[in-house]
C-alpha cells in the first residue's frame, strides 16, 4: 500500500535526483568531449527504466547512476508493497555483461506479489547477472539479468519453489526485462 508519507518522500527525491543527474551528465558529457574520453565508461551517467519481472518479482521503476566503474541503482515497487531495491553493478562494457549485488528493503513488512510477511522492517539479499544494451552516448537501454532473491528463514516463503538443501539458504531464481533510456 502507497502511503502519503512514501509518496512525500520518494517522489520530490527522485524528481530532486533526476533533475540534478541531467545537469551533471551534461558537464561530464562535455569534459569528457573537451578531454577525449578513453575510460571506456559509459558517457551517458544516469539511465532510467522499467523492469518486468526481475529484482521485485512484478515490476519496478528504477533509476541508475554511474560512478568511475560502477553503478548504483535505487528503484521502487509502488503499488503492492512498496519494496525499494537497491543494488551495486558492476557493467563489463566490451562483452554489454552486468553483474550487480545488493538488497531489497521492505518498510511495510510485505514483500510484494508473496507470501512473505516479516514481523519488522527487513532486507532481503539479491544478486544478479546479465545483458545490457545501453550505447555510451546514451539512448534506449535494455536489460536482461538473471536475479538471485535470497530468502531469510523467518519468512514462511515466497510461494515459489525452494532451491537447496534442506538447511541451505533458500535462493530463488528469477528472470527479469527491462526498457528505458540513458542519458
Amino acid at each position: 500500500m502507497i502511503t502519503k508519507e512514501l509518496l512525500t518522500t520518494f517522489i520530490p527525491l527522485l524528481g530532486l535526483l533526476t533533475i540534478s543527474s541531467e545537469s551533471l551528465a551534461q558537464q561530464v558529457q562535455q569534459d569528457a568531449e573537451r578531454l577525449g574520453d578513453d575510460t571506456g565508461l559509459p558517457v551517458a551517467r544516469n539511465a532510467v527504466y522499467f523492469e518486468l519481472l526481475g529484482t521485485i518479482i512484478a515490476y519496478s521503476f528504477n533509476y541508475e547512476r554511474y560512478f568511475d566503474g560502477v553503478s548504483v541503482r535505487v528503484g521502487i515497487e509502488p503499488f503492492r508493497g512498496p519494496a525499494i531495491p537497491l543494488l551495486v553493478n558492476y557493467y563489463f562494457e566490451e562483452d554489454r555483461v552486468e553483474l550487480g549485488a545488493g538488497m531489497i528493503w521492505l518498510p511495510s513488512r510485505r514483500f510484494p506479489y508473496t507470501t512473505i510477511e516479516s514481523q519488522q522492517k527487513s532486507v532481503l539479499w539479491t544478486a544478479a547477472m546479465g545483458y545490457r544494451y545501453q550505447p555510451r552516448e546514451g539512448g534506449l537501454v535494455f536489460r536482461t539479468t538473471l536475479t538471485l532473491l535470497f530468502e531469510k528463514k523467518t519468512f514462511p516463503g515466497f510461494g515459489l519453489p525452494r532451491s537447496g538443501a534442506p538447511g541451505s539458504i533458500p535462493v530463488v531464481p528469477w528472470l527479469g526485462f527491462s526498457a528505458g533510456y540513458a542519458f
